[in-house]
């Protein structure tokens, strides 16, 4: 289905007016409603009597039905609706607002040039680049990331789904990490009991979190988000650092030992020696327990030393006629 012009003209499908596609109420996938504002009003003012007076035979319900008609969707601008993250992160989450992404778009594209102006060497070949259209994905991900840091509730992405009648929309489903019912399977472990290696895992709860991001293709400045989501304690970051990532990337071509023991390492161990010692001088003498973990560790390092000395003459002392062919080959 072709995408509506916002500035085409349109008649109300329930009354004479006339006007633009724009002024008339748009659905919940963005796509805009046949009837005009006043009809769509009066409707929902009818729709809410009905169910007010359904309700009034059954006193349990009266409260719930109130609750469900008492949240109308705004519409908010990007700061606005951080603000309003913001004020609610300490409770229960269900938010559904159409939001202005126009500053978040701006900062989006500002970041892809940074890294395009940092990475030029890399992307010589596509010099259509620049002429590229800022991708919905790619705001809706930034949409996530912002709740994560507002609320220290990570949702992770899990699927895009394409509207029926018109494939230019698009909605982004995000879940939260700690989301019981989407718990990922658990990982075999290896037969060996040696070799098997387990770790602790994450509590889990039935927050039913959700966060479903709304958006035309072609037009990320506007999205519908709806986020539902109950309290509960905050999602503990494991991710690495970029430092730490850049860290390990250094390393890649180090030994074990040497990876083990570097510059940095052996540094926090000198310094930790140091104050050790400096602080048993002053005490004139260390505490029983104390000296009797330094002797076992002092005796421990020095038969690993030993058993490294031996392992390594026997790597390069020759032994037989073969062995001496072998070492001379090399």
């Amino acid at each position: 289905m072709p995408m509506e012009d916002p500035d085409s003209i349109r008649k109300c499908s329930h009354c004479q007016y006339q006007g633009k596609v724009a002024t008339f109420p748009k659905k919940k996938n963005l796509s805009y409603l046949k009837k005009c504002q006043d009809c769509h009003e009066r409707d929902k003012a009818t729709a809410q009597k009905r169910r007010v007076e359904n309700a009034s035979n059954n006193k349990e319900n009266v409260q719930v039905v109130f609750q469900e008609i008492s949240e109308p969707q705004n519409n908010v601008d990007w700061h606005q609706f951080k603000a309003i993250l913001n004020k609610a992160k300490s409770t229960s989450l269900d938010l559904n607002h159409i939001v202005d992404l126009e500053d978040l778009c701006f900062k989006v594209e500002a970041d892809a040039e940074e890294y395009t102006e940092e990475n030029k060497l890399k992307l010589e070949d596509r010099e259509d680049k620049d002429k590229e259209k800022l991708e919905v994905g790619a705001v809706a991900r930034h949409v996530a990331r912002t709740v994560w840091s507002i609320t220290d509730f990570r949702f992770i992405y899990k699927t895009t789904h394409n509207n029926k009648t018109d494939n230019n929309i698009k909605t982004f489903q995000f879940f939260c990490a700690q989301f019981d019912a989407e718990q990922a399977t658990k990982s075999r472990l290896h037969p060996d009991v040696n070799k098997q290696r387990s770790r602790n895992n994450m509590q889990r709860y039935p927050c039913s979190g959700w966060l479903r991001i709304t958006m035309r293709e072609g037009c990320p400045g506007e999205a519908r988000i709806n986020l539902t989501h109950k309290h509960h304690p905050k999602y503990v970051g494991i991710t690495l650092s970029s430092a730490e990532r850049e860290s390990i990337r250094n390393m890649r071509d180090h030994s074990p030992s040497k990876m083990s023991f570097s510059p940095e390492s052996l540094e926090k161990t000198r310094r930790a020696f140091e104050d050790m010692i400096n602080i048993a001088s002053e005490a004139q003498g260390v505490h029983p327990q104390l000296g009797k973990l330094l002797k076992r560790t002092f005796d421990q390092v020095e038969k690993v030393g030993g058993e490294l000395t031996k392992e390594k003459q026997r790597r390069t002392m020759a032994r037989t006629i073969k062995d001496n062919i072998t070492l001379d080959m090399d």
